[in-house]
């Protein structure tokens, strides 16, 4: 399922029109109620980042879609019109339960499936009481594990947000070569971002263009003797340098041709891995 964030909660350019602008003051947030919903310009991993999480969301839809609500028994409501309302949502429920097994989060994943599909099932809805009932109960739910999921989203860069969303959803599609290479860049980006705030100068000479593998040669004992690279050898935790190269192993086999089949379960654990690195507070960039 897909989220069409897009056009409700993705920024929007101004654009002159002669003298005058449209959209001048270009809000950042949406008002309903006392619900305020930031846009994002980074994916819908940046929307649950910037709104820390998914509740405040969650409860938007909640009175948006009650107003709709069948006053009396309505069957084609419930055999076509809910789901076709509640799509888009619940793809975004879907997403935010995919992140929280990533972000290793410490929700109780089955918990979270129950609660999910007691919304998205129609026939246990029939009636305004119980769906009440069944979507305050996964609010609850998201508003605790709002507090774990936030803190590792915080850790996360607007690019690696990104790439980390394309990841998962060409897991999604069955794309494991795409999957693993959109990984395994945010990887990449991250490293590049912890040499250059080590020495700017130096990094810019020497690792400004240089593709993973480059940057993974500073961090060999055999290579970069030079004292002057001192400051970026210890950049990584020495339990993470075997993680770095079979990601980078990994990227090759799928971003080049090469006789290698990358699997569904070997594209998830590279995704895993790859946003293992990344939330590792050692790692930790200023955004």
């Amino acid at each position: 399922m897909l989220y069409d964030y897009k056009n409700k909660y993705m920024k929007k350019k101004n654009k002159k029109v002669g003298k005058n602008l449209v959209n001048k003051k270009s809000k950042n947030e949406i008002k309903k109620s006392d619900i305020k919903i930031k846009r994002v310009d980074y994916g819908v991993i940046g929307l649950f980042k910037e709104n820390r999480g998914i509740s405040k969301i969650a409860k938007e839809f909640k009175k948006d879609f009650l107003k709709d609500f069948p006053k009396e028994k309505d069957q084609h409501f419930f055999h076509h019109t809910y789901t076709y309302q509640t799509r888009h949502f619940l793809g975004l429920c879907d997403l935010y339960i995919k992140l929280c097994n990533f972000l290793d989060t410490p929700a109780n994943m089955e918990r979270l499936d129950q609660y999910f599909h007691g919304v998205a099932n129609p026939n246990l809805n029939r009636d305004v009481a119980k769906f009440k009932e069944n979507f305050q109960r996964l609010i609850d739910y998201f508003e605790k594990s709002d507090e774990f999921i936030y803190l590792k989203l915080k850790m996360l860069s607007k690019k690696e947000c990104f790439r980390l969303y394309e990841a998962i959803k060409c897991l999604e599609s069955d794309c494991n070569y795409a999957a693993v290479v959109m990984s395994v860049s945010a990887v990449e980006s991250r490293l590049h971002k912890l040499l250059q705030t080590q020495n700017n100068k130096l990094y810019k000479e020497y690792f400004e263009k240089a593709t993973l593998g480059g940057i993974l040669s500073i961090f060999r004992d055999d290579s970069y003797k030079d004292k002057k690279f001192n400051c970026f050898k210890n950049v990584l935790p020495d339990k993470h340098k075997p993680l770095v190269e079979m990601l980078n192993i990994y990227r090759i086999f799928s971003a080049h041709p090469q006789d290698e089949t990358i699997t569904d379960k070997t594209a998830e654990i590279i995704v895993s891995l790859s946003f293992l690195l990344l939330i590792d507070s050692n790692l930790k960039i200023d955004n």
